[in-house]
């Protein structure tokens, strides 16, 4: 719509379609489908054909002043933005988790050096736990971390919710969580890890026992223990996307409704937000939410 405003108004300076067609760069026949387009849609005539060129009528002038009016807007909006973008410079702290670090990192980066190219991001990677103490103590400027904690000292706002899932062989013939449950030992964090509470908690709301073969911190160690086959686990679905694309794992539902948990960015309150960090978090929420429309965060949706 913007295109043929600028079309249109080209048209009126030129007096003439030929003229305003070779001044805009555009095909006369083409400029032309464009004008009766708008004035079908309008339901009213723009322009009166003279013999040498064309006119606005009283609509097309109203059209006219309202069209130079919205596109200066525009204008001036896209110089403010471009005037952000290089006014924000200056260094922030974000902490990640390091399945969020794994997912976020490298879109993250990539966003930033194109949106804001003086920003500087360090990037620290830490549990949930430490993230949510370094941002307390004002170690960072930003955190990722998962859970809903109000501390003093601390904001929280929630940013998405993400599926866990029970994690087996591909050739495991369970066809429910329950199944599996009754059947093997799980590879699941140790109770100090905040998706162990997490997990604790939802198989409890499903009145379901586990057997505990083994307490391992690390998911990659957890997603290697299940491979090998010492036994089933519980994960986010996002973290183990590529084992279950390539078939290393099969994944099943652990209920209706699913188990889940919430990632929530943290910031202390303790000093004001910098404009650097406002635009980080920003910037932030909003390649979150491109990746998991895109499919690219499998498992979670906006909070």
């Amino acid at each position: 719509m913007l295109d043929l405003l600028r079309y249109f108004i080209g048209i009126v300076d030129a007096g003439s379609m030929t003229r305003a067609a070779d001044l805009l760069g555009v095909a006369q026949p083409s400029l032309s489908a464009h004008i009766a387009r708008m004035e079908e849609n309008l339901e009213v005539a723009l322009f009166e054909r003279l013999p040498r060129g064309i006119r606005p009528t009283e609509a097309g002038m109203i059209l006219y002043d309202r069209a130079q009016t919205i596109l200066a807007s525009v204008d001036q909006a896209l110089a403010d933005v471009r005037s952000l973008s290089r006014s924000v410079s200056g260094k922030v702290h974000l902490g990640l988790t390091g399945t969020i670090n794994g997912a976020l990192a490298v879109p993250l980066i990539t966003a930033a050096r194109l949106r804001f190219p003086a920003l500087q991001i360090v990037i620290s990677e830490a549990m949930s736990g430490f993230l949510q103490d370094w941002a307390a103590a004002g170690k960072i400027d930003l955190g990722i971390i998962y859970g809903e904690r109000e501390l003093a000292g601390l904001s929280c706002a929630p940013l998405f919710i993400e599926e866990l899932v029970a994690l087996t062989l591909p050739g495991d013939a369970a066809q429910s969580f329950a199944e599996l449950a009754a059947r093997l030992p799980f590879i699941l964090p140790g109770p100090a890890h905040g998706l162990r509470q997490t997990i604790d908690d939802g198989l409890k709301r499903l009145g379901i026992a586990v057997e505990v073969g083994f307490e391992v911190a690390s998911y990659q160690n957890i997603v290697d223990f299940t491979t090998a086959g010492f036994g089933a686990s519980i994960l986010p679905r996002h973290a183990v996307a590529r084992d279950l694309a390539e078939g290393r794992l099969r994944a099943l539902s652990l209920g209706t409704p699913p188990m889940t948990r919430v990632a929530s960015i943290v910031a202390p309150t303790t000093r004001a937000r910098s404009g650097p960090a406002v635009a980080l978090e920003s910037l932030l929420r909003e390649v979150v939410a491109d990746l998991i429309a895109a499919g690219r965060w499998q498992g979670a949706h906006p909070h």
